[in-house]
């Protein structure tokens, strides 16, 4: 009731996103992109930039298992998917690129920014989000809009 539809993401927003959140905390080790779909930005993150490791968090069973087999084609043992829900998730330990390609409303977008506030407040993670419809929530829950291009609705931020 929450998701949104399944798109392919752009390329240059991730490249753009990738380079602008390095500014700001060039200690990221690992890209979680919550709502991977079939793992494109994941894939392409892992030619961009030295990330330790790469996680796709789908909820569609369906999407997990293409973008499993996409990986299996790309052959990358850094990059990995996970099928579950993102209210629910925690990020793992240490600095993240937490990318999001707007998959859901800003319900969902709430649940797992509070469920990972602490995350990111700790661990200096940095929140890159695509069509950024929802990110009044981010500064709602305090964090800082570090970048903003409105001409492509991208935008990063971390927790002040």
């Amino acid at each position: 009731a929450h998701a949104t539809s399944y798109q392919g993401v752009w390329c240059r927003n991730v490249r753009h996103l990738v380079q602008q959140a390095r500014r700001c905390n060039g200690r990221l080790q690992r890209f979680v992109d919550i709502g991977p779909g079939k793992g494109k930005a994941c894939f392409f993150a892992a030619g961009q930039a030295p990330f330790e490791q790469i996680i796709g968090l789908e909820f569609s069973p369906v999407l997990d298992a293409v973008a499993r087999s996409n990986q299996q084609r790309f052959g990358d043992p850094r990059v990995a998917f996970v099928c579950g829900d993102a209210a629910d998730y925690r990020l793992p330990d240490g600095p993240n690129l937490v990318f999001m390609f707007n998959p859901f409303d800003g319900v969902i977008l709430e649940r797992f920014l509070l469920n990972n506030l602490a995350h990111f407040r700790q661990h200096g993670s940095v929140l890159a989000y695509a069509n950024d419809i929802h990110r009044s929530v981010a500064r709602q829950l305090g964090f800082d809009t570090v970048f903003r291009d409105p001409a492509r609705c991208i935008s990063l931020h971390r927790c002040a």
